[in-house]
């Protein structure tokens, strides 16, 4: 079973490495990690994590209200599929999201989802709205990463859509992750990197 861990102390170099080339090399040991989590165990993590987040929605006094909307994610990759924690929480009564890619430049938009909205391959290979679906204002944003640190610190792929979006957006912000992503030490951040309020795995939940 996966727990909370270190990542190794960056290279020694002639000069020291920048904070841009320590998250690269960071970006390529989270990757190595989740890509060892067999298949079965990606799928489990998905349906355990989902008490952490009813629990940690119960903690916020998050309620299905006609005016909360839940964004999650399209899994891409080894990414912990959230599909059965926004499928629950329809259930529940929650208005649930999917982001969408507007612009290389820009930040997401977020579109109301259900089981039957279609989504199509966006340019990244990533799964989206088609656009038809509603544009919306989430007030809860399920959020994927690469890590995430004790004090909310979130590595991203390296894109900045999230951050782009986070640094505009009153939503709460959690991040959704498998536990071998939590990381013990802390991640090198930037002024742009937006924290994280809170973070949701198989194991646990954590606020910040």
């Amino acid at each position: 079973m996966p727990s909370p861990g270190f990542y190794p102390s960056p290279r020694k170099t002639a000069n020291p490495l920048t904070k841009k080339q320590e998250k690269s090399e960071l970006r390529r040991f989270f990757r190595d990690e989740r890509k060892a989590l067999s298949e079965s165990y990606r799928f489990e993590a998905g349906l355990r994590a989902i008490p952490h987040l009813l629990k940690c929605f119960g903690a916020f006094d998050i309620k299905a209200t006609e005016d909360v909307i839940v964004a999650g994610y399209a899994a891409y990759g080894c990414e912990i599929d959230c599909h059965p924690a926004l499928a629950i929480l329809g259930k529940l009564g929650f208005r649930t999201a999917l982001p969408r890619i507007a612009s290389p430049e820009a930040g997401l938009t977020f579109h109301l989802y259900d089981e039957k909205t279609p989504l199509i391959p966006n340019a990244l290979g990533i799964a989206e709205p088609d656009g038809v679906s509603p544009l919306v204002t989430p007030t809860v944003i399920l959020c994927p990463a690469l890590a995430v640190d004790g004090k909310g610190g979130r590595l991203g792929q390296g894109g900045g859509y999230y951050d782009r979006t986070l640094a505009v957006s009153s939503a709460l912000c959690i991040g959704f992750i498998f536990s071998a992503q939590f990381s013990q030490a802390g991640i090198p951040t930037e002024p742009h990197d937006i924290p994280l309020d809170a973070v949701i795995c198989e194991n646990f939940y954590k606020f910040f």
